[in-house]
């Protein structure tokens, strides 16, 4: 079983119609994934419970040569629409995490959006290594 990581958001990080997901970027050392899951996390514990999506990675090698690396894109539009009759915006969540990652490993997430002059003043969560749990 593979291990989880975190990114906090800043705070009003959702911009409707400019924000297009979170691009990761995740390199692990001989660990071959297939699926990595996503949970959209509430600011606070008012009953409302986490968005999940689940990701399956394609075009897998058979065989782990020292590092892997791996890029996704977790698009929010498709796990939000099924959620939005909650009457809460994507901005009352405030983490996401990530399941299925092995035991070491480089991670980076970027919050994306359309307007490209605007991607300056985003915080970018920094490549973290990090060795079992999380």
């Amino acid at each position: 079983m593979g291990t989880s990581v975190s990114f906090n958001f800043p705070e009003n990080w959702y911009v409707s119609d400019n924000f297009l997901g979170f691009a990761v970027c995740y390199s692990c050392k001989y660990y071959i994934i297939d699926c990595i899951t996503a949970h959209l996390i509430p600011l606070c514990d008012d009953g409302m419970s986490s968005m999940t999506q689940e990701f399956a990675l394609s075009n897998n090698s058979q065989y782990s040569h020292e590092w892997n690396i791996y890029f996704l894109l977790v698009p929010l539009g498709d796990s939000w629409d099924s959620c939005n009759a909650n009457e809460k915006t994507p901005n009352d969540y405030g983490c996401i995490e990530f399941d299925g990652f092995g035991e070491e490993k480089i991670f980076g997430v970027r919050l994306l959006y359309k307007d490209e002059a605007d991607m300056k003043k985003r915080p970018v969560a920094p490549l973290l290594r990090n060795k079992g749990n999380s």
